[in-house]
């Protein structure tokens, strides 16, 4: 077996228990063009995405890159310990020194230490001496993973896959750049002000007695409103931290975080990570802008399409405004409304239904034939129903716009035009301007 394949075995063991999910993984990399473990830094969760599903490539990509950020540091090492010293230094022995004083590594050329590791010495009598020292291990020194067990490998993959991804916080600019001279970029942020919140090395158990807590009450059914509150946006930065390491599954996720899928609990995480409040004044301003948008298409010079025309006509004959507007943003960006809307029967309840046929991206499915007269919603996220009975479609278009958030999930290709829209002029968020 190729060196490499061992070490990703390795590697994927300590997430999948199937064998045969893994084979399938190392075949898929095989075909793709791997052959060596530098390979692998190339490799992107979309090559896995035809055997594993969008999690379980995730967990997949964090052990790939654990593997890869390994196998670069011991070829760093590796490199370390070709670099060639100066061969002009002279010995130091002097003639007061013992015969059996051994000789320093800086007393002789790096060829003369790695080649042999036994040292002649000159002694004050005339006489030599013999010492025999391995003065080479600083150069070639590097961990020796391939000796250690599989077992304490696989404790070392765990680790480091939950660690935290790499701070985006841009570095210290050189004395010499005047700030004059920086162009601004743009940081792909999605109009997150606090997506990595800083998480103090001793808050760690207090932060988990609290999520104990937050279960707790929900099980319990508490309605101290206020206390709920204080807990989500204080255990706010644990919450981020169990998104960002995407090794947990959304059912578990949400049952470790159970207020998350709640309206209340979603709003409060929405306002800590972007800045905007979902309150009363909101969903006002939001109504007015959605009808703003609706008579943009009704009395606008836009090329109206055959679906697009159907949907005013039905808005006008009494139909809900805000999804007439949402379905017209669709019909004028030429988008997949089937990803964002799904039809099931108005009696439909969550426990009941096959989520199978859900996108993997966030959703709402719609309980009746069409967004515009339906009486029920419901929200579905990685295939799983996150909110049930939500009776009107601007919470629904709510919490599936914030579930992208919650769950740091990016938009599909299918409806960018339709979620920047909603996102530059329903939500007022823009991506943030940064210093490069």
């Amino acid at each position: 077996m190729d060196g490499w394949v061992g070490d990703v075995t390795s590697s994927l063991s300590s997430f999948f228990k199937e064998e045969d999910s893994i084979a399938q993984v190392v075949e898929v990399l095989k075909n793709i063009g791997v052959c060596s473990a530098e390979d692998l830094k190339f490799v992107e969760a979309a090559d896995l995405a035809a055997v594993l599903r969008p999690i379980e490539a995730r967990k997949a990509m964090a052990c790939i890159k654990n593997l890869v950020t390994r196998v670069e540091d011991t070829s760093s090492s590796i490199s370390t310990s070709q670099i060639v010293e100066p061969n002009n230094e002279e010995s130091f022995v002097s003639d007061d020194m013992s015969d059996d004083f051994p000789m320093s590594v800086h007393s002789t050329p790096k060829s003369t230490a790695t080649s042999s590791p036994a040292l002649t010495i000159a002694s004050p009598t005339g006489s030599e001496s013999s010492v025999r020292e391995d003065t080479s291990w600083h150069y070639r020194f590097d961990i020796p993973w391939s000796k250690m067990p599989s077992s304490t490998r696989q404790l070392l993959d765990n680790d480091n896959c939950r660690r935290l991804q790499a701070s985006t916080a841009q570095k210290r600019l050189p004395e010499s750049c005047s700030p004059d001279n920086v162009k601004r970029v743009c940081k792909d942020a999605y109009g997150c002000i606090n997506s990595e919140p800083v998480l103090s090395p001793g808050e760690t158990k207090l932060q988990k007695q609290k999520q104990e807590e937050l279960v707790k009450m929900f099980k319990n059914k508490d309605k101290d409103a206020k206390k709920i509150e204080r807990l989500m946006v204080e255990t706010f930065p644990s919450q981020r931290r169990d998104v960002l390491s995407a090794l947990k599954e959304t059912e578990d996720f949400l049952k470790e975080w159970p207020f998350l899928c709640q309206e209340a609990g979603m709003r409060l995480n929405f306002k800590e990570l972007t800045g905007v409040q979902l309150d009363a004044s909101f969903e006002e301003s939001t109504a007015t802008k959605f009808r703003r948008i609706l008579r943009y298409f009704q009395f606008g010079k836009t090329e109206s399409s055959s679906e697009a025309r159907t949907i005013l006509s039905k808005a006008l004959a009494g139909g809900e405004e805000t999804s007439a507007a949402v379905l017209m943003l669709g019909a004028h960006f030429k988008e997949q409304q089937d990803k964002m809307f799904v039809n099931v029967d108005d009696t439909a309840i969550g426990v009941d239904m096959d989520t199978t046929k859900l996108p993997w991206t966030p959703c709402i499915v719609v309980c009746g034939n069409s967004p515009l007269t339906a009486k029920m919603f419901m929200v579905a996220v990685d295939q799983v129903i996150v909110n049930e009975q939500l009776p009107c479609f601007t919470k629904a278009l709510e919490m599936m716009f914030c579930s992208y958030y919650l769950h740091n999930i990016d938009y599909p290709v299918a409806l960018t035009a339709t979620l920047e829209f909603l996102q530059r002029y329903t939500f007022s968020m823009h991506y943030t301007l940064l210093l490069r």
